[in-house]
C-alpha cells in the first residue's frame, strides 16, 4: 500500500509519527528543527483560563483581551447522545448497530477536530499576534473545576471540563508556540485569584455560576475573569521583584553567609 502526502514534507526532518483518526484518515507528523524567532517588543500579558471564555488577559496598560473557545460542544454532545441512545436499542453487531457506531465515530472525530482547530488558533493568536513578550498563566487544573460545590449547581460541568475544555492541550500548544516565537511563558500559582478583589484585596466565595465580582468593601464591580487576570498580573510582579533584586545582588558581587555555604 502506497500513501501520498497532501503537503510537501519538511526538509531535514528526523522522525515521523503516523496516526489514524476515527474516520479512518491517516496523518503523518514530522519532527524537525526550527530557528527561534527574536521578539523585540516588551510587556507582560496575564491570562486567566476558564470554561465559558477560554482565556481572559490583561496587560500592563490595562487592555483586556477576551479569547473565546469552541462554541459547538453543546450541539455535538446532543447529537452524540442521540446516536448513543439509538445504538443502545439495537442488537450488538447487527447491521444498524455497526452503521450507528461508524456515524458516532465520525461525528465524534469532527467535534474533536473543531476543538483542536480552535485551540490552535487561540494559542497562535497569543504567541504570534499579540505584542507582549511575556505570557503569564495560572497553574489551573481540571480537577479544581469539578468540586462538590460546583457540581451541585451545574450537573453538566463534569462533562464540560473533562471532555470539552481541552485545558492540557491548550497549555501544551501555548508552551511550544511561545518558545518558537521567542516569548517567555510563566506559570504561577493562581490560588484565590478569583476570590480576591483586585483593588482592595478583600476575599469572598466565588462559585463558578457567579460571573461578576462585587466587592462589599470597595464597591468594585468587575467581570470575575478580568478580576482574576489582574490578580495574576499583580502576583507576577510581586514574584518578579525579589528575583530581580537577587539577580542585581549577584551581579554586584554581594553575597551573604548563607550563599557561601
Amino acid at each position: 500500500m502506497v500513501a501520498t502526502l497532501t503537503e510537501e514534507a519538511p526538509t531535514g526532518y528526523r522522525d515521523v509519527a503516523i496516526s489514524r483518526d476515527g474516520q479512518g484518515h491517516y496523518y503523518a507528523s514530522f519532527v524537525y528543527e526550527v530557528k527561534e524567532e527574536t521578539h523585540e517588543q516588551e510587556g507582560v500579558l496575564a491570562l486567566d483560563l476558564g470554561i465559558k471564555t477560554l482565556a481572559v488577559g490583561v496587560n500592563e496598560q490595562g487592555r483586556v483581551y477576551h479569547i473565546g473557545g469552541f462554541r459547538g460542544n453543546t450541539w455535538y454532545n446532543k447529537q452524540l447522545d442521540k446516536l448513543r441512545s439509538k445504538r443502545s436499542k439495537c442488537k450488538q453487531k447487527s447491521r444498524r448497530y455497526i452503521h450507528l457506531s461508524k456515524v458516532y465515530k465520525r461525528v465524534s472525530q469532527k467535534k474533536c477536530n473543531k476543538q483542536q482547530d480552535c485551540l490552535h488558533k487561540a494559542s497562535h493568536l497569543i504567541a504570534h499576534t499579540l505584542v507582549e513578550s511575556t505570557v503569564v498563566i495560572g497553574d489551573l487544573s481540571q480537577r479544581q473545576m469539578v468540586t462538590k460545590e460546583h457540581k451541585e449547581r451545574n450537573k453538566r460541568l463534569n462533562r464540560a471540563v473533562f471532555n470539552d475544555w481541552g485545558l492540557y492541550s491548550f497549555v501544551q500548544m501555548l508552551g511550544y508556540k511561545c518558545l518558537l516565537s521567542g516569548k517567555e511563558l510563566v506559570v504561577l500559582d493562581e490560588r484565590d485569584t478569583s476570590k480576591t478583589c483586585s483593588r482592595c484585596g478583600h476575599q469572598q466565595a466565588m462559585p463558578l455560576w457567579k460571573r461578576t465580582y462585587c466587592c462589599p468593601e470597595c464597591r468594585l464591580v468587575m467581570d470575575r475573569d478580568e478580576n482574576s487576570a489582574v490578580n495574576i498580573l499583580k502576583r507576577y510582579f510581586a514574584w518578579l521583584r525579589p528575583h530581580m533584586e537577587w539577580t542585581s545582588m549577584r551581579c554586584a558581587g554581594v553575597f551573604t553567609a548563607t550563599d557561601m555555604c
